[in-house]
């Protein structure tokens, strides 16, 4: 094990142990089998130099959708995995607001799942594109700002960068429906 990887798994080892996607565990057939309306195209982005994800934040229909695209060779991981050492989990959370509220948990999808060596199990992981989707319920007709963080750890096949922070911010317009 890369001794900086390990040094960086001990050290958010406590901050990141209570956080997870969701209570309840979700197979991946019960997350493949949702059907959303947005399409991520790998192709759709050219990385500028060094750069290794471009996430895009997307709003319709009361659900957030989250999506990204990876550079070739990098991995980033589900928010369902539990493990604590090797790759950590994605965990995404949003800024409290009287405005919404989260409805169920977060779903995932175009995840893969394979053997792990450094987390010693099998991991659900993201290669080329991935999404992320909440549901939300507005409980304002007026336009407000919905915020929120994505915490993640991308990896290759040499090994993964300490996890970081995107921060995110997206409108959702005034709903007559309230």
């Amino acid at each position: 094990m890369n001794p900086l990887f390990k040094y960086f798994s001990l050290l958010l080892l406590v901050p990141l142990s209570f956080m997870s996607c969701s209570e309840r565990e979700l197979t991946s057939k019960e997350i493949h089998d949702q059907k959303y309306p947005i399409e991520v195209d790998p192709n759709a982005y050219v990385f500028k130099e060094g750069q290794k994800i471009h996430w895009k934040i997307h709003y319709q229909a009361e659900m957030v959708f989250i999506s990204f695209t990876l550079a070739s060779g990098w991995k980033t991981y589900s928010c369902y995995n539990d493990n604590m050492f090797g790759p950590l989990p994605t965990h995404i959370t949003f800024e409290p607001s009287e405005d919404y509220e989260l409805i169920d948990n977060i779903n995932e999808s175009l995840e893969k799942k394979k053997y792990d060596k450094e987390a010693d199990e099998e991991l659900l992981y993201f290669e080329h594109t991935g999404l992320f989707v909440q549901k939300i319920k507005p409980k304002t007709n007026e336009a407000f700002l919905l915020k929120g963080k994505v915490n993640y750890m991308l990896c290759n096949d040499v090994g993964c960068d300490p996890p970081v922070d995107f921060e995110f911010e997206i409108e959702i317009k005034a709903n007559k429906g309230i």
